[in-house]
């Protein structure tokens, strides 16, 4: 039996690992959440269209930080942003993988906050190994992101597309019909 407690990914051996990590999420993450925001666009379902673009902009945040401790308090703010979205409505496989998401970036913004908070001297005579500590949250929530995309093996898109489906089954068709008057 697996526990479903969060646990942050290790910190790389190498540097080489973001590169290939922020790769994957550049190249087929991404393009995913990207599509999955045009799926949710106006569809009326609360809390859905915040969630998506959420990760969208920590996907990109991920993607285009530096090792350094600013972009650090920038990636903190926007897992905390993320973290406190008041999302109502969501259920089923989408709830899950909101919940386990936040669950997960609590644990990385505390890294974060644990990491920002050393002293400047210790960040400068420690510098390889703080680069190394910042590529290791990064890497962390990557693998967070694609989790939350690709859960169940069900890209997010296609869940995206399911919901869209559904609303429209249940909207009333002809409803709201634009009538024309004649003009004069």
């Amino acid at each position: 039996m697996q526990s479903s407690a969060p646990v942050a990914a290790p910190v790389p051996s190498h540097s080489g690992q973001v590169g290939r990590g922020t790769q994957l999420l550049n190249s087929s993450i991404l393009a995913a959440l990207q599509s999955a925001k045009i799926g949710v666009t106006g569809i009326g379902i609360p809390g859905v269209e915040p969630i998506i673009n959420g990760v969208l902009e920590l996907g990109l945040m991920v993607l285009t930080m530096k090792d350094n401790k600013e972009n650090l308090a920038q990636l903190r703010k926007s897992l905390d942003d993320l973290i406190n979205l008041d999302i109502p409505g969501p259920s089923g496989d989408l709830h899950i993988r909101i919940a386990k998401l936040s669950a997960h970036l609590k644990v990385i913004a505390a890294e974060c906050q644990s990491l920002a908070e050393e002293s400047s001297l210790k960040r400068f005579f420690l510098s390889k190994v703080y680069k190394e500590k910042i590529q290791g949250i990064r890497i962390a929530v990557t693998v967070q992101i694609e989790e939350f995309v690709f859960y169940s093996n069900v890209s997010i898109e296609k869940l995206v597309q399911a919901i869209g489906k559904s609303v429209e089954g249940i909207q009333p068709k002809g409803m709201f019909k634009l009538v024309q008057t004649p003009s004069n």
